[in-house]
């Protein structure tokens, strides 16, 4: 295929789905939504497809949410089949590595490698749906719930754990999703209750090493 008609038709493309738009002087330029692609390093195609499942797709939970952003995967060639999804389902309700590994029969590698390409495209769905929400679509209630959604499912995401350990886990040093489930059932629910304790009372409510409460209140000080 020649050249020039390569870029005729990306040219196109991009003037169809408002990537960019013609000057009155018949000069080119990126719109609104074309910068903000540029600015995340999304292929085109990449921030056309969130939007129009942003536009077009009911988003309501956060399960709706994984399952977009997965799909999105699949679009960009990361991922072959939906064999990930439920581990990475689990992982964010906060099941067992090592569970997960052998129910699924997956790598560790794997499954890391899906969930950070995961937290990324939810990262971009939030920005891109906050910055919709912004420009007069009717849909500004739906995607600024999209834009909270994402922003929760991201940290849900990196860590594995469920929303009432994010002030304990985002909030203290050497404090993970074990240590900090552990923490919550010993009923320390935030960082703020867990700095009151000294570190000898921390070790016989939480069953947690003495020198590991010393350093996890050390580093919060």
């Amino acid at each position: 295929v020649p050249k020039s008609i390569k870029n005729q038709y990306i040219l196109n493309y991009l003037f169809e789905k408002g990537l960019i738009i013609k000057n009155t002087d018949t000069t080119i330029r990126c719109s609104q939504f074309g910068k903000l692609i540029i600015r995340l390093y999304l292929y085109p195609t990449s921030g056309v497809l969130i939007r129009y499942k942003l536009e077009n797709v009911k988003i309501s939970s956060f399960r709706d949410l994984l399952k977009e952003a997965y799909e999105m995967l699949k679009a960009e060639f990361r991922v072959r089949d939906y064999k990930m999804l439920e581990p990475i389902l689990e992982w964010t309700d906060e099941e067992a590595i090592d569970q997960i590994l052998d129910k699924f029969k997956i790598m560790t590698g794997d499954l890391f490698s899906v969930r950070d390409n995961l937290e990324r495209i939810i990262t971009f769905i939030g920005i891109i749906a906050r910055n919709l929400s912004t420009s007069g679509i009717d849909l500004q209630d739906k995607l600024t719930k999209v834009a909270e959604m994402s922003e929760t499912l991201g940290i849900r995401i990196h860590y594995g754990i469920r929303e009432e350990l994010f002030d304990l886990v985002l909030r203290l040093q050497n404090v993970a999703r074990v240590r900090a489930r552990i923490l919550y059932k010993a009923g320390y629910h935030t960082a703020s209750q867990v700095n009151k304790e000294d570190a000898y009372t921390l070790n016989r409510k939480t069953g947690l090493g003495i020198n590991l409460c010393k350093r996890i209140l050390k580093s919060s000080k």
